[in-house]
């Protein structure tokens, strides 16, 4: 009896122990290749239950997800001489099981390999650009290019590129004092050139300003001097058409704008004889 369960539970680890040999499971987020004494069979990436055959054939699975990796810091020389501490993520997808199992087996040999490519692109695209470009609204298009390039490397490795991003540009701490210092030397000089031309503009408006004032000023005191001319002219015709119509009201007229003139009506007392000359004829004749 006792035989007879020693040899059914063997008998059941057998059977189960075949079973997971022959029957294999595919997730939705899995994929698997099928790989026959080593080599590459089949590639199976439709979710359920698939069969392989035991001891011949083993699997190799790969994730269907988007995977991410991040390279170590490296140092970077930008176009302007300087010194940066770079780092980049990298988004990407497994595409092609049977390439990628080809051209790097697993997930580790990948990284690696990302990590390899993304600092070398870096190293040539970011050697063509200045600190202060990587700090700008530019910095998408420098890593779009970046992206380009490293999704032109990894196409034969069964990976497709989704991103490619820097998380840090950084200066190294030696380098930090003298480049800040440079950047604001710099700065003073661009503020200092901005302040003289700003000067320059100033004046240039002012002497403008100066010169039509004068313009507006010279026309308006000629026409002054020509309205007043003309006023004038007019005036003496009216006074000489009134002293050719009536002589003895002309004289009246004249000598009450005389009166109004000099006896002003102020605090001041005017003592004058009826003999005073002409300038009381209007009263005598008037009596």
């Amino acid at each position: 009896m006792n035989k007879a369960l020693v040899g059914l539970l063997i008998a059941a680890v057998l059977g189960l122990f075949l079973i997971t040999e022959i029957f294999y499971t595919i997730t939705p987020t899995t994929q698997g290749l099928v790989l026959q004494f080593g080599e590459p069979k089949r590639t199976v990436k439709e979710p359920g239950l698939h069969l392989k055959i035991p001891f011949i054939e083993t699997l190799q699975i790969y994730d269907k997800r988007i995977l991410a990796h991040t390279t170590p810091p490296e140092q970077i020389i930008s176009s302007d001489k300087g010194r940066l501490v770079v780092d980049a993520y990298t988004r990407y997808i497994i595409e092609d099981p049977l390439q990628f199992y080809q051209r790097l087996t697993n997930e580790t040999q990948a990284k690696v390999r990302l990590s390899a490519m993304i600092t070398s692109s870096l190293r040539g695209i970011l050697g063509q650009t200045s600190f202060e470009e990587m700090l700008s609204e530019n910095r998408h298009e420098i890593m779009a290019k970046v992206q380009k390039d490293v999704a032109k490397s990894v196409e034969s490795m069964g990976i497709k590129i989704i991103d490619v991003r820097i998380r840090r540009v950084d200066l190294p701490e030696q380098n930090s004092q003298a480049v800040f210092k440079r950047m604001e030397s710099e700065r003073a000089r661009i503020a200092k050139k901005k302040r003289a031309l700003g000067r320059q503009r100033g004046e240039e408006i002012r002497a403008n300003a100066d010169r039509e004032k004068a313009i507006i000023l010279a026309n308006a005191d000629k026409d002054a001097k020509i309205s007043r001319g003309e006023g004038e002219g007019k005036s003496a015709k009216i006074y000489a058409d009134a002293y050719a119509k009536d002589k003895n009201f002309f004289e009246f007229y004249r000598s009450l704008q005389a009166y109004e003139k000099s006896l002003k009506p102020e605090n001041t007392s005017y003592i004058l004889s009826p003999d005073s000359g002409d300038f009381l004829n209007t009263f005598k004749n008037s009596k």
